[in-house]
C-alpha cells in the first residue's frame, strides 16, 4: 500500500500561491474504513465547488484496484479563490477521513490565441 516513509511524501503544508491562475493535482490517500465516507463527503464538495465563481475546473475519481484512494485535478483563478474553497462547509469532515495529501501545484497552460 504505502512505502516505509510514504507519510514522508503527504502534503504538510501548502506552498505560497500565485496570485493568478494555477493548478492542483494528486493524490488522497483515505482511512481505508472511511473511503465509502470521503466519497460521499466528496459528492458535496464537488456540487460545491462547482459554483464557486474562483474554481474554473473541479474533477475527481476513486481508484478501482484501491478504492481508498482518491485522485483530484482542481483549477482556480488563484489563491482567494482556493483559500476560500479550503474553508468550505465539508472540509473538516473530509480532514476526518483522509491519511494525507500528495499534491503538485502548476501553473494551467493556456490556450494561443487564434492565428490570423
Amino acid at each position: 500500500m504505502f512505502g516505509k516513509n510514504a507519510a514522508e511524501d503527504f502534503l504538510h503544508e501548502i506552498p505560497t500561491l500565485p496570485e493568478t491562475e494555477f493548478c492542483i493535482y494528486g493524490t488522497v490517500h483515505a482511512h481505508p474504513e472511511h473511503a465509502d465516507a470521503l466519497e460521499k463527503a466528496y459528492e458535496q464538495t464537488t456540487r460545491i465547488a462547482l459554483t464557486e465563481p474562483g474554481c474554473v475546473y473541479y474533477c475527481l475519481t476513486r481508484d478501482e484496484q484501491e478504492p481508498h484512494i482518491f485522485y483530484f485535478f482542481e483549477r482556480y483563478r488563484g489563491r482567494k479563490a482556493f483559500e476560500e474553497h479550503v474553508v468550505g462547509p465539508f472540509q473538516e469532515e473530509i480532514q476526518r477521513y483522509i491519511l494525507g495529501v500528495k499534491a503538485k501545484f502548476g501553473r494551467a497552460i493556456l490556450p494561443a490565441p487564434e492565428s490570423k
